[in-house]
């Protein structure tokens, strides 16, 4: 007798998060044209047809992969928002940036040793025109919530400087997380220093140093 979808493979919120976990592992370490229906099913251990019966499609699989490292994202943010509110008015540069830098660095969902923001930036790079909508209000999201306070710190430049700024400074950071071709180069050349080293701190040094340039 064939066995039900859901005994299958467990109850099925554990079903919906190894194939969760499937997908954002392909993504990471495949990118996202290899997340296919057959591929993320292997990965799960289970058959493509309970990709459709729990998500109702691959899109939608990856969709709720992205909001996954989306919540974490902003969940972050917030934290860091708060702490940094907690101060009053007694915050300087510093403070503002990692706002801005720390929720960049924040684990992805199930492959901690990946950024969330990975995650999202990959999935952005193939997704639909829906699923980028979504992350571009996210990324506006970001950068609005805190751009008021950089300006009050940064009256001597333009909302356009400020903004290329952060852009850049996003293309930096994004290009030297775990799992990327720099930061593969690095750890291979400088391993012990990498371990020791590379994480948020660093990469808010930079941060600074660009955005005061």
């Amino acid at each position: 007798m064939a066995r039900s979808k859901e005994k299958e493979a467990g109850s099925p919120a554990s079903l919906r998060e190894r194939l969760e976990m499937a997908a954002e592992k392909i993504i990471l370490s495949e990118g996202r044209q290899s997340a296919s229906i057959r591929r993320i099913a292997a990965e799960a251990g289970t058959n493509t047809s309970l990709i459709s019966y729990h998500f109702g499609g691959l899109e939608q699989l990856i969709l709720a992969v992205m909001q996954r490292n989306v919540d974490l994202f902003y969940a972050e943010e917030k934290r860091l928002t708060e702490a940094l509110l907690s101060s009053g008015d007694a915050y300087d540069i510093r403070d503002l940036m990692r706002v801005f830098v720390g929720p960049l660095w924040v684990p992805a969902c199930y492959n901690p040793e990946y950024r969330a923001a990975s995650v999202v930036s990959e999935i952005y790079r193939g997704a639909s025109p829906e699923i980028r909508s979504l992350a571009e209000l996210d990324l506006q999201r970001h950068v609005g919530s805190f751009m008021s306070r950089l300006q009050q710190k940064l009256p001597q430049l333009p909302e356009t400087e400020i903004l290329w700024r952060l852009s850049a400074i996003s293309g930096l950071v994004m290009n030297m997380m775990p799992g990327t071709p720099a930061w593969d180069g690095f750890a291979a050349a400088l391993p012990d220093l990498a371990k020791r080293k590379m994480g948020s701190e660093p990469m808010l040094d930079i941060a600074c140093a660009v955005i005061t340039a």
